[in-house]
């Protein structure tokens, strides 16, 4: 059986360690952040103020990128993505973090799919003036398998996709956990499934940036229909295991 969450600071487990203080304890209640502990947080996105710190994009016809006070996971509001059912198929939110490098650095989102869908990715990357560190987990529902992408950008698959289902009220946790000091990665999770990512080299773009952390979530949809998604929460750690 797989373990399950607990928010006792002392509690042992292999999914559940203890916390440092009751600030923390704090933080991490009512988050979706219940099958891994890991990491202190730096950021808690509940969407309460909208998209007014994302920059949001569709592409293809009736693609689109909304607040929506229904079907939400733990807050009051969510964000609805519907990737266009040509063209380019998806819908995408981005916004950076701070001007600088986070080091070990986690990213998790609650995301449900009431309908069926292409793919999904969600990367952490660090730009830092001449080049930038990508990080990104890719769930496809096409070939049920959860990517990552390599250093020479190319889709390692680290794992089969498991339990995922298609309803508006299921919601799904992805953590991404990357190393912008070494350029690895560190660790993924899909619900209570642990990946691994130790040995992989993140992808390195040549092109200028301003120097700063970013993160994104891009979500394609089948040709000719206009698959959904919601996005529940997002949380940020820095110092992650």
């Amino acid at each position: 059986m797989p373990d399950t969450p607990d928010f006792s600071r002392y509690l042992p487990g292999s999914n559940r360690f203890s916390l440092q203080d009751l600030g923390e304890l704090a933080a991490r209640l009512g988050s979706i952040d219940v099958y891994d502990r890991r990491g202190e947080v730096i950021l808690l996105e509940d969407f309460a103020y909208g998209l007014s710190k994302w920059s949001a994009f569709g592409r293809g016809t009736l693609a689109s990128v909304e607040v929506q006070a229904s079907n939400t996971n733990l807050g009051a509001y969510c964000i609805r993505m519907v990737g266009g059912s040509d063209d380019g198929l998806n819908s995408n939110i981005q916004r950076a973090l701070g001007s600088y490098s986070f080091g070990r650095m986690g990213g998790e989102i609650s995301i449900a799919f009431p309908t069926e869908f292409d793919n999904f990715a969600f990367n952490l990357n660090y730009r830092y003036g001449s080049s930038a560190l990508i990080g990104s987990v890719k769930i496809d529902r096409i070939t049920n398998a959860i990517y990552i992408q390599d250093i020479n950008n190319l889709w390692q698959k680290i794992g089969d996709l498991t339990g995922l289902v298609n309803t508006a009220y299921s919601y799904h946790t992805l953590k991404l956990c990357v190393d912008f000091n070494t350029g690895y990665y560190i660790r993924a999770m899909f619900d209570y499934n642990g990946y691994d990512l130790s040995p992989y080299h993140m992808y390195v773009q040549g092109v200028p940036f301003e120097i700063a952390t970013w993160c994104g979530l891009t979500f394609y949809s089948r040709a000719t229909f206009n698959d959904v998604c919601t996005i529940g929460h997002a949380i940020f750690t820095a110092n992650e295991q």
